[in-house]
């Protein structure tokens, strides 16, 4: 298992350590599964699974098929942050993911049960009403933001550590002469390219939001794959059934995949 810095700090935070910004304001899943190596591998493998199962019904929802569902399931796995996270899942990102696939999912039957479990996901990653929000289509999940409100003012972080590589300045310099590389900029999405074919506003939303990240931030497929179940789902909806075998050989073999990072 690959335990990456941010995971260091999440196994602290389990073990009641305080820890400076952003992290604090993620107690939900260190809380959960403490400094436990084992709780945090189950808890990442199994919200990967629900994160995949859920990207299928938001296809669903969106008029996908049984066949088209799976397929949008099958994409979002296939990508290398998912792979990446499976070798280093001392992280957030999946219980995040999951929550807010989950909150989109739930705002179709009732936007305030979205809400709430938009609200409880923001305890886990501050991102997770952002991204309910984006798979929903529906503004009203940001709400859910208030409990990231809460955690702020209530908790107490770390002092800020200069080890801590985030902000404008850092996010600009660690992608400079990067933006225009194809290689880490387009093609690690493999099939899921595919909804270029026929832009739609949400994927445009969705796109600018994922390498919006990258502006404040030193990872970059890690980043703006987190909106990957729009793509996927729209992948789904764009590419004919009989092209989905091959379609699937095609992404989970990609050559240009890349690290996930």
């Amino acid at each position: 298992m690959r335990l990456t810095p941010d995971g260091q700090r999440y196994l602290a935070m389990g073990r009641g350590e305080a820890q400076p910004m952003p992290f604090h304001l993620r107690p939900l899943i260190p809380w959960i599964c403490r400094d436990s190596e084992v709780r945090w591998v189950v808890t990442t493998y199994l919200s990967a699974a629900t994160a995949a199962a859920l990207t299928g019904v938001l296809a669903h929802q969106h008029g996908a098929g049984l066949g088209g569902a799976l397929f949008a399931a099958m994409l979002l796995l296939g990508l290398p942050w998912l792979r990446f996270v499976s070798k280093a899942p001392v992280l957030v990102d999946m219980p995040g993911l999951a929550l807010a696939l989950g909150a989109a999912v739930l705002a179709s039957v009732d936007v305030m049960a979205g809400v709430i479990l938009a609200g409880i996901g923001a305890a886990a990653s501050e991102k997770t009403p952002i991204l309910a929000a984006l798979f929903a289509w529906n503004p009203l999940l940001l709400a859910g933001s208030v409990v990231s409100l809460l955690v702020w003012a209530r908790s107490r972080p770390a002092a800020p550590d200069k080890h801590l590589y985030s902000g404008l300045r850092v996010g600009l310099r660690a992608h400079r002469g990067v933006w225009r590389d194809p290689a880490r900029m387009v093609l690690p999405w493999g099939v899921c390219l595919a909804v270029l074919v026929v832009p739609t506003l949400w994927v445009g939303a969705a796109l600018a939001l994922g390498y919006g990240q990258l502006l404040v931030a030193t990872d970059t497929v890690r980043l703006y794959q987190t909106v990957a179940p729009v793509l996927c789902v729209v992948a789904a909806l764009t590419i004919p059934p009989e092209w989905y075998v091959p379609a699937l050989v095609a992404h989970w073999f990609n050559p240009w995949a890349g690290d996930g990072v």
